[in-house]
Protein backbone atom coordinates (compact mmCIF):
# COMPACT_ATOMS: atom_id res chain seq x y z
CA UNK A 1 0.00 0.00 0.00
CA UNK A 2 2.46 2.70 1.15
CA UNK A 3 4.30 1.89 -2.13
CA UNK A 4 1.58 3.88 -4.24
CA UNK A 5 1.72 7.13 -4.60
CA UNK A 6 -1.07 9.56 -2.83
CA UNK A 7 -3.23 10.27 -6.41
CA UNK A 8 -2.95 6.29 -6.97
CA UNK A 9 -4.20 5.49 -3.96
CA UNK A 10 -7.09 7.75 -3.80
CA UNK A 11 -7.75 6.85 -7.39
CA UNK A 12 -6.65 9.89 -9.35
CA UNK A 13 -5.95 9.51 -12.85
CA UNK A 14 -1.95 10.84 -13.86
CA UNK A 15 -3.94 13.31 -16.02
CA UNK A 16 -6.18 14.50 -13.43
CA UNK A 17 -3.23 14.74 -10.83
CA UNK A 18 -0.85 16.58 -13.58
CA UNK A 19 -3.88 19.34 -13.51
CA UNK A 20 -4.34 19.69 -10.08
CA UNK A 21 -0.59 20.08 -9.54
CA UNK A 22 -0.25 22.32 -12.61
CA UNK A 23 -3.27 24.69 -10.81
CA UNK A 24 -1.64 24.68 -7.24
CA UNK A 25 1.85 25.15 -9.04
CA UNK A 26 -0.18 28.41 -10.85
CA UNK A 27 -2.15 29.65 -7.67
CA UNK A 28 1.03 29.27 -6.09
CA UNK A 29 2.74 31.60 -7.81
CA UNK A 30 0.27 34.47 -8.19
CA UNK A 31 -0.83 34.68 -4.68
CA UNK A 32 0.93 36.77 -2.05
CA UNK A 33 -0.24 34.89 0.91
CA UNK A 34 -0.77 31.02 2.27
CA UNK A 35 -4.13 31.80 3.23
CA UNK A 36 -5.30 33.01 -0.14
CA UNK A 37 -3.58 30.27 -1.75
CA UNK A 38 -5.30 27.26 0.37
CA UNK A 39 -9.34 29.28 -0.22
CA UNK A 40 -8.50 29.26 -3.96
CA UNK A 41 -7.01 25.90 -4.18
CA UNK A 42 -10.14 24.64 -2.07
CA UNK A 43 -12.76 26.79 -4.04
CA UNK A 44 -11.17 25.27 -6.93
CA UNK A 45 -11.40 21.57 -6.64
CA UNK A 46 -14.97 22.32 -4.99
CA UNK A 47 -16.44 23.66 -7.41
CA UNK A 48 -15.09 21.09 -10.23
CA UNK A 49 -16.40 18.60 -7.96
CA UNK A 50 -19.85 20.13 -7.10
CA UNK A 51 -20.11 23.05 -9.70
CA UNK A 52 -20.10 26.95 -9.28
CA UNK A 53 -21.52 27.49 -5.90
CA UNK A 54 -20.89 30.54 -3.28
CA UNK A 55 -21.02 27.98 -0.24
CA UNK A 56 -18.23 29.44 2.46
CA UNK A 57 -15.32 27.22 2.63
CA UNK A 58 -16.31 24.89 6.55
CA UNK A 59 -13.75 24.22 9.09
CA UNK A 60 -14.22 20.96 8.05
CA UNK A 61 -12.41 21.33 4.39
CA UNK A 62 -9.51 23.62 5.91
CA UNK A 63 -9.09 20.87 8.44
CA UNK A 64 -8.65 17.86 5.60
CA UNK A 65 -6.91 19.85 3.31
CA UNK A 66 -4.35 20.56 6.86
CA UNK A 67 -4.58 16.84 7.49
CA UNK A 68 -3.55 15.93 3.83
CA UNK A 69 -0.59 18.27 3.63
CA UNK A 70 0.83 17.27 6.93
CA UNK A 71 0.33 13.32 5.64
CA UNK A 72 2.43 14.23 2.93
CA UNK A 73 4.74 15.90 4.64
CA UNK A 74 5.36 12.48 6.59
CA UNK A 75 5.26 10.50 3.31
CA UNK A 76 8.11 12.62 2.27
CA UNK A 77 10.05 12.40 5.00
CA UNK A 78 9.75 8.96 5.33
CA UNK A 79 10.86 8.46 1.52
CA UNK A 80 14.00 10.57 2.29
CA UNK A 81 15.00 8.85 5.04
CA UNK A 82 14.37 5.30 3.56
CA UNK A 83 16.73 6.51 0.66
CA UNK A 84 19.53 8.00 3.04
CA UNK A 85 19.73 4.80 4.66
CA UNK A 86 19.46 2.78 1.09
CA UNK A 87 22.49 5.20 -0.03
CA UNK A 88 24.20 4.67 3.48
CA UNK A 89 24.39 0.90 3.02
CA UNK A 90 24.67 0.95 -0.48
CA UNK A 91 26.31 3.65 -1.50
CA UNK A 92 28.25 2.14 -4.39
CA UNK A 93 24.43 1.13 -5.95
CA UNK A 94 23.68 4.75 -7.42
CA UNK A 95 27.19 4.65 -9.24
Amino acid sequence: MKDQTISEALGISNNESAKIYSDIREVFNKTETHDEAIKIIIEKVKNEAFGEHDSPISDYEFKLFYAAMKYGNIMMVEQVKMNMLKNFFNPNENE
